[in-house]
């Protein structure tokens, strides 16, 4: 019997080491080590701690009871647990496990503590690879084309969890409840992507509330590897401003364009391309309140009641506010519209100083 074991482990290490052997001969990008897409934390582990990552991701996979390593401190196995997580979106049930150190065998036990049966589990990791296959519509279009369309479809389809349900911080929460928080949506985004070949990652860190600097709440979000560069999408803070029309104000920043808005605490790639944002790509941006004024003015003559505008190198204040606001009200009599109310509002978001002018 304990032959028979000794020869599974001794295979399952021989096929480790061919894993790592094959990979080294795989061209490396930003964002995905040799392995292949999706395992960026993996790459910030030593060698020996590698292997260690895999034999707990293969165990957890297998729904293993009990997964026996090498006698180590519960914060290095701790950090390659989360790692784990952060790179593997279909590990939803569990998110946590014990250890026990053995010291006459040098061997530390570590259990799993699976959220869900293991019937549940099998099925419900059947249904994700299913569910996945709505995306590949766009699986022969760019990777800022498949980027996009699953930014849209998480707006269109899904909703911010006030309730902050169990499964709204898994990719469960997406798929099964259409709802989710910032980690659940950050996960299916890695996830979808992931799926269509583009690479992205899962960003710890912390949000700052208005006003700048009152206080931060923990928060996900995701970089994405578009080209040669990388950028950061925050599709929970998109759907939290989106009311009336998509917002985009989260969409492909840089590190500059995101700081006063986001705190990162992982150790990620650094994401130095500015200007790349959705709305300067689409020029919804102005330089100056005269060029506003012409802006407006095109998006009535085309008979838009609802749009969204970006300023650039202005820093926001109120009388910011009142002046965008004073714009839209005295262009309001060129826009002409049956049962239109007579009335402006404009949705603001100061740390990115775009404006969302609505005339109801």
């Amino acid at each position: 019997m304990e032959k028979g074991l000794l020869m599974i482990k001794k295979a399952q290490y021989l096929f480790l080491l061919l894993i790592l052997f094959i990979s080294a001969c795989k061209p490396q990008s930003i964002l995905s080590p040799p392995i292949g897409s999706g395992y960026y934390y993996n790459t910030r582990l030593t060698d020996e701690e590698k292997h260690f990552y895999w034999a707990i991701q293969t165990g957890i996979e297998a729904l293993e009871d009990e997964i026996i390593l090498p006698i180590n401190s519960i914060n290095i196995y701790s950090r390659i647990f989360e790692y784990i997580l952060l790179d593997n979106p279909k590990i939803f049930y569990v998110t946590e496990f014990t250890q026990i150190n053995n010291r006459r065998s040098k061997k530390s036990t570590l259990k799993p503590i699976y959220k869900y049966d293991k019937t549940f589990i099998i099925q419900s990791l059947e249904e994700i690879e299913n569910y996945l296959k709505r995306f590949d519509i766009v699986k022969i279009r760019s990777d800022i084309q498949k980027e996009l369309y699953v930014h849209d479809y998480i707006l269109q389809n899904y909703q911010y969890d006030y309730t902050f349900h169990e499964q709204s911080h898994s990719v469960l929460g997406p798929i099964f409840r259409k709802t989710a928080v910032c980690d659940g949506i950050a996960k299916f985004v890695k996830l979808a992507l992931n799926y269509l070949n583009v690479n992205c990652i899962v960003v710890e860190g912390k949000s700052l509330n208005p006003p700048p600097g009152s206080h931060t709440d923990a928060h996900a979000w995701n970089i994405v590897e578009i080209g040669p560069n990388t950028f950061h999408l925050d599709v929970t803070f998109n759907m939290t401003l989106t009311k009336n029309i998509f917002r985009y104000d989260f969409f492909n920043l840089s590190d500059k364009e995101i700081e006063n808005s986001h705190i990162i605490l992982n150790n990620v790639p650094e994401c130095n391309t500015s200007g790349r944002d959705y709305y300067t790509m689409n020029g919804m941006v102005v330089n100056s309140f005269s060029e506003l004024e012409i802006y407006i003015e095109n998006k009535l003559r085309q008979n838009n009641a609802n749009f969204v505008v970006k300023l650039l190198g202005i820093e926001y204040s109120q009388s910011v506010l009142d002046q965008v606001m004073a714009l839209a009200l005295n262009k309001y009599g060129s826009f002409i519209r049956p049962n239109s109310t007579g009335q402006v509002d404009v949705n603001h978001n100061p740390s990115r100083m775009v404006f969302e002018i609505i005339y109801m």
